[in-house]
């Protein structure tokens, strides 16, 4: 596998790895008293946290075996580019991720027991947000693939 497949198979994993995560959060919100929403919001949120610093981590590891191996310049350049496309990426995620909390800090957990229909729908509709976001990464980076490989991979 070379290096473009290498990166385009980490950037999957990537959001493959935050949609189980959401998967796996998003359907457990369940009303609590104040202090224990407060406390799983904070828990869910240093999950998050964690894994976009392990995947930036994992970023800048990749990147630079690259350039130990005595890769040709335009690979060189390109897995800076690819590093620089991550960043700007995960950055996009830490946004998202953090909208996503700060909401959820604002919301009242006696309004999710209650099922209240506004929370209800705001917690489908993020839901629905956060899916398209997935897809749209996607298919954004099955492109850049695309576009890298059309440039030529001369190593």
């Amino acid at each position: 596998m070379d290096w473009i497949e290498q990166s385009q198979q980490m950037f999957k994993s990537f959001v493959d790895t935050q949609q189980k995560m959401w998967e796996s959060m998003a359907p457990n919100l369940k009303p609590a008293t104040q202090s224990v929403w407060e406390q799983s919001i904070l828990t869910w949120q240093k999950s998050v946290e964690k894994l976009l610093e392990s995947q930036s981590g994992w970023i800048k590891m990749w990147t630079g075996s690259i350039l130990v191996q005595g890769a040709s310049d335009e690979s060189k350049r390109l897995a800076e580019a690819i590093e620089s496309t991550a960043k700007t990426w995960l950055d996009t995620q830490k946004m998202q991720w953090d909208s996503w909390f700060a909401m959820l800090k604002q919301l009242d957990p006696a309004q999710i027991s209650n099922n209240s229909a506004t929370v209800i729908k705001l917690l489908e509709n993020w839901q629905e947000q956060a899916q398209q976001m997935m897809i749209t990464q996607t298919s954004w980076l099955e492109k850049w693939a695309e576009t890298v490989k059309s440039l030529g991979n001369k190593d």
